[in-house]
């Protein structure tokens, strides 16, 4: 009786190991699957800037809007406010665009409800990438004219 419950009890130790490593592996999926969606995004905002992609009116923000819904069916890309303000800011051109300028276009075309305590860290971090500058009140795309 004393063996099978030390070998239950190894059995146990042995099952508890197995649950702790697939709670890990399972963590780690889902930081991997939150990187390849951080991928495809970024592909598809260079395609888009490139013009290989489809046009920035059928982008769909990500991420940053609070009523958004997950749907596995839907095939448009999902796009950070940043992701967003790089389109607003090539479709301005040389002449570029206010921060008040890009949050109404985004509000305009994606994110009704932005607010512009939530547009002004993603243009500081396009900025510190080099992507964007802001000169004279105007943000502009570094290197595209």
């Amino acid at each position: 009786m004393a063996r099978k419950s030390q070998d239950r009890r190894r059995i146990d130790a042995r099952l508890e190991q197995i649950d702790e490593r697939l709670f890990e592996l399972e963590a780690e999926l889902e930081v991997l699957k939150s990187e390849r969606i951080d991928l495809e995004n970024a592909a598809r905002v260079l395609d888009k800037l490139s013009g290989l992609g489809s046009t920035a009116e059928n982008a769909e923000p990500s991420g940053n809007r609070l009523d958004q819904e997950q749907d596995a069916d839907i095939s448009v890309p999902r796009l950070t406010i940043g992701e967003l303000a790089l389109i607003v800011l090539r479709e301005a051109g040389a002449i570029g665009l206010t921060s008040s300028d890009v949050l109404e276009k985004i509000r305009e075309k994606w994110m009704p409800d932005l607010m512009r305590t939530s547009l002004s860290p993603p243009l500081s971090r396009l900025k510190e990438r080099g992507e964007i500058t802001l000169e004279h009140d105007r943000w502009r795309i570094i290197n595209d004219f």
